[in-house]
């Protein structure tokens, strides 16, 4: 019977890691005392990297899959949680590309291109139409008739109406003001109704 260090110096390369690791994947076996019988050990090395060679390898945490694959760190985490892509704790490439892959959907790029055009095409017959506004045009009345209507009330309030509300009761304030707030109506309106 011989110690893990003991089964490691066996095979040239290997590791007490290495030896821990096929026995957590169940190809070595240990008494009590772990303690591995020799032959068996060397059968079990020997099915260990075999399997270990025929599959995509596993890494030990998202960083060194990272590392090793150029796959997004943000990727690899969020497949982790999903938890279908971990072995014995560790991060397994087949499972993970497996799981990225099958999250991916297939795009027919054609009938895509073929929607784009034809939205765009309606959007185009709409705004023809009339039954659609430019953004840029709708801007820039906006901006006009905010501008207008700040004009118009500065011009209001310095030049127009203290003269013509000097001495005057609240009452006929009040008319005053609502008579100026159409005045500014009609001639807001009547602007904006050059520009279309």
């Amino acid at each position: 019977m011989r110690s893990a260090s003991e089964v490691a110096k066996m095979v040239p390369g290997l590791t007490v890691g290495d030896v821990q690791q096929a026995t957590k994947e169940g190809y070595l076996s240990s008494d009590s005392k772990h303690r591995y019988h020799g032959g068996r050990a060397l059968v079990g090395l020997v099915q260990h990297y075999k399997v270990r060679t025929t599959r995509l390898p596993t890494y030990d945490n998202a960083h060194a899959c990272s590392a090793a694959t150029g796959i997004p760190l943000t990727l690899i985490k969020s497949a982790r949680r999903s938890g279908d892509v971990l072995r014995s704790g560790h991060i397994d490439l087949e499972k993970l590309l497996r799981h990225i892959f099958s999250r991916r959907k297939e795009q027919d790029w054609r009938a895509l291109r073929e929607k784009c055009d034809a939205l765009t095409a309606e959007a185009n017959m709409q705004q023809a139409r009339g039954e659609v506004l430019d953004k840029a045009e709708t801007g820039a009345a906006i901006r006009r008739a905010v501008s207008a209507f700040w004009f118009a009330l500065q011009r209001a309030a310095e030049l127009e109406m203290p003269p013509i509300l000097k001495g005057k009761d609240e009452a006929a304030v009040r008319a005053e003001m609502l008579a100026m707030a159409g005045r500014m109506k009609k001639t807001i309106f009547a602007d904006l109704e050059k520009d279309l």
